[in-house]
């Protein structure tokens, strides 16, 4: 279920030593997660360069009385 991008992405290619990653919970209606970019080439658990939380949903309409 992923809202915003999938669990972990971005192994390093041509030079580029980011990974992003992404931990969302609940579904379609209700959905909150929190994602984050590091440089893995600092250090043994890298760099964070990025971080935000998230949250979101499905809107629906109220039923008609």
């Amino acid at each position: 279920m992923p809202f915003r991008g999938p669990e972990v992405y971005g192994l390093p290619e041509g030079g580029r030593p980011f990974v992003y990653t992404n931990k969302v919970e609940g579904d379609i209606t209700s959905f909150r997660g929190h994602e984050e970019i590091a440089d893995i080439s600092v250090g043994r658990w890298g760099l964070k360069v990025f971080e935000q939380d998230y949250i979101g949903g499905l809107i629906l309409p109220k039923p008609k009385q």
